[in-house]
């Protein structure tokens, strides 16, 4: 049941910093246990986006679950890179955990509605995936407190490297012949 309080309240979190309200951090558990709680939630949500995905070809082995669970990680590790990067050049002292709890738990639910839209309409998770920039634009400006111009590049760069880094490891794995 702790979960369903922690998504429960992230949910609250987000729509706090998507309104710019200040008090956004009483809804995230900002430590290292916060952390592995939204990083389990996160590969519960994966879990759940591969069987969803899996109903027209059936369920692949437990191999193909993990591959396709480490290409899902792969997007916080793009979260993390676009962050690091940012807040280096930005010689900001962001905590990373605050900025890296509130992005998994974006991350959970784009997950969630991204299964959902690539059932029903798959081209529609273009527009899903590119509406992920204003919130991450939000995550810069309300929780790093960067400028409006900052936050925008840091948005632009975390959706750039969600797309590219999954798109370029699937490209590398299948050589042309």
């Amino acid at each position: 049941m702790k979960l369903w309080v922690a998504v429960s309240s992230a949910w609250a979190g987000w729509m706090m910093i998507l309104r710019g309200e200040p008090d956004w951090r009483e809804n995230f558990s900002l430590t290292w246990p916060g952390l592995v709680t939204s990083l389990v939630i996160f590969l519960f949500c994966a879990f759940l986006a591969v069987a969803v995905a899996s109903t027209y070809q059936g369920m692949p082995d437990i191999f193909g679950v993990v591959d396709a669970l480490l290409a899902q990680v792969l997007w916080i590790v793009a979260v993390l890179v676009s962050v690091v990067l940012n807040a280096r050049i930005l010689k900001s002292d962001i905590r990373l955990l605050d900025m890296m709890i509130p992005a998994i738990y974006l991350l959970v639910g784009y997950l969630l509605a991204g299964s959902l839209v690539n059932l029903l309409m798959p081209l529609a998770v273009l527009v899903l995936t590119a509406g992920l920039a204003y919130p991450f634009y939000r995550l810069g400006h309300v929780v790093a407190g960067w400028r409006a111009a900052n936050a925008a590049v840091f948005a632009v760069l975390t959706v750039v490297l969600l797309v590219g880094i999954p798109l370029a490891l699937y490209m590398l794995s299948n050589p042309a012949l």
